[in-house]
C-alpha cells in the first residue's frame, strides 16, 4: 500500500517540482497556484478510494468486489468529471475566484492539468482496489509508470505544456498498463 500511496503523490506532485527545477521562481509561483487548482479533483474523489479499501474483502466473491469498483468509479466520474468539466469550461472564471487575478496568464493549463489529475484519481482508485485484493503485481506497473513519467519529464522539459503533457501521457501509460494487467489475468482465467 505505502507503495502505491508514494506513487500516487508523488504522480500529482511532481509537476511543481519540476517547474520549480526548470522553469524561474515567477513562472513557478504561478504554475504552483494553478496546479493547486487542479488537484481539488483529487482531493475531491480522495475519500472515495479510502472508503473503497475496507470495502473490498478477499472472503467476498470476485463478482461483488468488481461491483463495488464499478459503484465506486461511477461515483468517481460523477464526482471528478464535473469538477473537470467545470475546470475545462470555465479555467478564467476559477482562476480569477481562486487565486485571484495575476494568476489568469496561466488558466488556459487548468484543463489539461485537470484532467491529469482525474486520471490520477482514477488510477488511485484502481491502485487501492488491486491492493485491498492483495494484487502485489500492481506494484511493478505503478514503478514502471513512475518511471515512463520521470523519463519523459528529463526528456522534455522545455515549456510548460510539456511537463503536462509529459504526467499526462504518464499517467495514461500506467493506466493502459494496469488494464492490460487486467485483461491478461482475465483471459488467463477464461
Amino acid at each position: 500500500m505505502l507503495t502505491g500511496s508514494l506513487a500516487i503523490t508523488g504522480m500529482y506532485s511532481v509537476d511543481t517540482v519540476a517547474v520549480k527545477h526548470y522553469f524561474d521562481a515567477h513562472t513557478a509561483g504561478l504554475y504552483a497556484g494553478i496546479s493547486t487548482v487542479a488537484r481539488i479533483i483529487f482531493f475531491l474523489t480522495a475519500s472515495i478510494a479510502a472508503v473503497l479499501m475496507p470495502s473490498i474483502k478477499l472472503a467476498h466473491p470476485a463478482k461483488q468486489n468488481r461491483q463495488t469498483l464499478l459503484k465506486s468509479f461511477a461515483l468517481l466520474a460523477c464526482i471528478g468529471g464535473a469538477a473537470l468539466l467545470v475546470f475545462t469550461l470555465l479555467p478564467n472564471v476559477i482562476i480569477r475566484i481562486l487565486m485571484g487575478g495575476k494568476y489568469l496568464p496561466y488558466a488556459s493549463l487548468l484543463p489539461r492539468l485537470s484532467l491529469m489529475i482525474f486520471i490520477i484519481s482514477i488510477l488511485n482508485l484502481f491502485i487501492v482496489y488491486y491492493m485491498a485484493l492483495r494484487r502485489y503485481i500492481v506494484i511493478p506497473i505503478v514503478l514502471l509508470g513512475v518511471a515512463l513519467t520521470f523519463g519523459l519529464l528529463q526528456m522534455n522539459h522545455q515549456t510548460l505544456q510539456a511537463v503536462i503533457n509529459n504526467l499526462l501521457y504518464g499517467s495514461l501509460g500506467m493506466l493502459a498498463l494496469l488494464g492490460i494487467q487486467a485483461s491478461w489475468k482475465k483471459a488467463r482465467a477464461s
